[in-house]
């Protein structure tokens, strides 16, 4: 494993400087917008943008990366990355925002799927568990560094637009000189979406709803913070600790849903969310002590409903419909993110900086309902017939070639008992 880190440490010093630098220029643009009075729902407009063209890209992208290669296609995608960076310092025009958060959605999911593919070229079955485990703490260690870099300067300046640009090109750097041989993308024949539902509904509902979650935070999370009341290094610590929340709970609520079950862990995942989401609304002008504890259970919780809803699905179908499956669930989150800020923003407009802790709160609460219902039409699988949980981002399918559960020789019941709805 050592040496394998060694000859891979080009990917992974790529991936952690393109995920501070989006990191950074995700939660700025959200400040940025605020700090000039932007209406929120056009904030929430615009945030949108990003995750359609996410979900886009996450769809086509691939066609780029097969026609001219994963080095050229990486330097493609980080170079508009880099120069949306720049323009979007160099003026506030609502509508050129809109197409530049588009083109940025799209161009990121290509580069998630550039890197993810090349780290699955590197795996097998002795060392893809840990490859997969070093690839999600450099993630959430980019994502935490990008947030901190907003206590450099105020939002308005043009400085920190410099930075996330420096740091997207700074990316292209170990990307361009790796050693690291191409991989060739494979291809898989897709799972339907509606397959997926029938057989897993509340894999499908649960990665949906993570969607409108997770769109919520990053696109308005910084909104909240700094409509509470907080400075930019306020800010800067509430999003940094609902991510490094998010990363520290994984591990033990994951292995507790492996012994007790998975469906004791989602309703108490949902039901501890409802009430953190609850408590944001409650107490926006709660002391910065509190505020960042409640920001650690609140990310802990957050960041659960998508891997427990991938498991959930993964329960319920073969190891070789994995990946297919991730595809299926990705679409679903995408849909909900992109939804999510054009949603909020209105919510904020009507309800102010409360709405968006009663958002989530109403979010967390309908699936946890959802779940339990669907618990007395359908009884869950036995502990022992559980795929294990696994941490998983929303990125790219190729993240599901990376996954250790298709290692794992299980999933053996008859399908008959599976699709029983």
């Amino acid at each position: 494993m050592p040496s394998l880190l060694l000859h891979i440490t080009s990917l992974l010093v790529g991936i952690l400087l393109l995920l501070t630098a989006n990191g950074l220029l995700s939660s700025l643009l959200t400040l940025r917008l605020h700090a000039a009075d932007v209406p929120m729902e056009d904030i929430g407009l615009l945030m949108s943008c990003y995750f359609v063209g996410m979900l886009l890209g996450a769809r086509f992208a691939d066609r780029i990366v097969r026609k001219v290669g994963h080095i050229r296609a990486f330097a493609a995608f980080a170079g508009v990355m880099t120069i949306a960076a720049q323009v979007h310092g160099m003026t506030l025009w609502l509508p050129l925002w809109g197409i530049l958060r588009f083109i940025a959605g799209y161009a990121m999911a290509g580069l998630f799927l550039v890197i993810e593919s090349w780290l699955n070229h590197r795996a097998s079955p002795s060392n893809r568990g840990q490859l997969f485990s070093v690839y999600m703490i450099t993630c959430h260690a980019g994502m935490s560094a990008g947030n901190q870099l907003l206590r450099i300067e105020e939002p308005q300046a043009m400085l920190l637009f410099q930075l996330a640009a420096i740091l997207y090109a700074a990316a292209l750097l170990p990307i361009a000189l790796t050693k690291v041989e191409m991989p060739t993308l494979g291809t898989a024949e897709p799972l339907p979406l509606r397959t997926l539902w029938r057989r897993s509904p509340v894999g499908v509902g649960g990665a949906f709803a993570a969607g409108l979650l997770g769109g919520a935070f990053f696109a308005m999370g910084p909104l909240y913070a700094s409509a509470s009341g907080m400075n930019a290094d306020g800010v800067a610590r509430w999003m940094t600790v609902v991510i490094v929340g998010g990363a520290l709970l994984q591990w033990p609520l994951g292995r507790l849903s492996d012994k007790v079950g998975r469906q004791i862990i989602y309703r108490l995942v949902c039901m501890a969310l409802c009430v953190s989401c609850a408590l944001l609304a409650l107490l926006p002008d709660a002391p910065p002590t509190w505020k960042l504890l409640l920001a650690g259970v609140y990310g802990g919780v957050l960041f659960m409903v998508y891997p427990l809803s991938v498991a959930q699905a993964n329960d319920w179908i073969r190891p070789e419909q994995m990946v297919p499956a991730a595809g299926a669930l990705l679409l679903a989150y995408g849909v909900g993110a992109g939804v999510s800020p054009l949603l909020l923003g209105h919510l904020l407009t009507w309800g102010g900086v409360a709405a968006y802790g009663a958002y989530g709160a109403v979010i967390a609460a309908g699936l946890g309902v959802y779940a339990w219902f669907r618990e007395h039409v359908r009884p869950p699988l036995p502990v022992e017939d559980q795929t294990p949980f696994v941490h998983m981002l929303r990125t790219s399918t190729a993240l599901a070639s990376l996954d250790p559960r298709r290692d794992d020789a299980q999933l053996d019941l008859p399908f008959d008992e599976r699709d029983a709805l």
